[in-house]
């Protein structure tokens, strides 16, 4: 049996799903996993109204390169969503 919790959270990944127009998971995908950046989170993410101030040059650089290698290398099967808003 699922909970309500659960139930909502189905359900927000679903309207994320939708909103970046993800395909279903298929043997055929590929030979990559998918890496996609939002706009913006949904209403209902959980750290929507937590925000996180970093000034350090060092952490930005870091970011972008995590973001390069999630984009060139995510194995077969895995999805990454990030939002635009939240970095």
């Amino acid at each position: 049996m699922m909970s309500a919790r659960m139930l909502r959270s189905n359900s927000t990944l679903s309207a994320v799903a939708a909103a970046v127009n993800v395909p279903p998971a298929s043997p055929a995908m590929g030979s990559k996993g998918v890496f996609s950046i939002i706009n913006a989170a949904p209403s209902d993410h959980k750290f929507k109204h937590l925000f996180y101030q970093c000034g350090d040059s060092a952490f930005n650089v870091r970011v972008k390169e995590e973001i390069k290698l999630l984009q060139s290398s995510l194995p077969p099967g895995i999805w990454v969503t990030t939002f635009e808003d939240r970095m």
